[in-house]
């Protein structure tokens, strides 16, 4: 059977595009005036009403839908407008709201291990300071090639706690069954071997499902029957040491393997 993962590129910077938008303020009139139409040019004809009295043209940056082709970031803005009435005039003032966008995954079919991988009860966990933060580099591996720095991990009752010195933290066990529920900091979550293979976890493979860059301390609510690989990355701080302490979240996990990675 073959995994098909869809990858989507998060993105910290989300691009901007242009737009124009107008100040308005209407006034009641009858008569002759002269008035400003939608794209705040000058018309003269008559009138009996609401009719627009003084016009602002504006261009603005804004940053548009959170997706576009393989890439999302985590907000939008949204262009709207203000109204205010008082003294006779209505006042039309553009407004720009941001829009914070919820986690997305390409969760699907799951290929698990055929067999129970090859390792003890516990968990693997790395530090590294020299590192790419690009998902495209930590999906790799790349900050493998800096040094390693050993950090303590421990199954507590209701997930992993990690604790170290480290900017990059890498975390990485077999679950047979239960959930992975959440992920404290801002994370990429592989769930099979995409993670790493079944018969060596320190072998980065393919397929799976990625929570790629979207995990900002957020949950990722994905349950798992038969062992699967799970290799969290945690960008904890910038590229210097400082003291980490990553959760990851489980729900119903009583035994997860790794201890002998490494």
């Amino acid at each position: 059977m073959s995994t098909i993962t869809e990858v989507k590129t998060f993105l910290c910077e989300p691009p901007v595009e242009t737009t124009t938008v107008y100040g308005r303020v209407f006034a009641r009139s009858s008569g002759v005036v002269t008035a400003f139409d939608g794209t705040c040019g000058t018309v003269v004809g008559t009138v009996s009403g609401w009719y627009c009295q003084q016009c602002v043209a504006t261009t603005i940056s804004y940053v548009a839908s959170a997706v576009y082709g393989q890439h999302v970031w985590g907000y939008y803005e949204e262009i709207g407008t203000s109204v205010v009435v008082r003294d006779g005039v209505r006042i039309e003032v553009p407004v720009v709201t941001v829009v914070p966008v919820a986690p997305t995954s390409t969760e699907g079919a799951l290929s698990v291990c055929a067999s129970r991988p090859p390792y003890s009860e516990g968990v693997y966990a790395a530090g590294y300071n020299t590192f790419d933060e690009s998902f495209e580099a930590i999906a790799a591996g790349k900050y493998r090639a800096g040094r390693k720095v050993t950090l303590t991990a421990e199954l507590t009752g209701d997930g992993i706690a990690v604790e170290g010195d480290a900017g990059l933290v890498e975390v990485m066990f077999y679950m047979e069954e239960g959930a992975i529920r959440s992920v404290g900091g801002s994370a990429d979550v592989f769930l099979g071997e995409g993670g790493m293979t079944c018969d060596d976890i320190g072998m980065i493979g393919t397929g799976g499902t990625v929570y790629g860059g979207t995990v900002y301390g957020g949950t990722v609510n994905r349950a798992v029957s038969g062992w699967t690989p799970v290799r969290v990355v945690v960008v904890t701080g910038g590229r210097k040491r400082q003291d980490s302490r990553v959760a990851v979240g489980l729900d119903g996990v009583s035994l997860v393997l790794g201890v002998s990675a490494g």
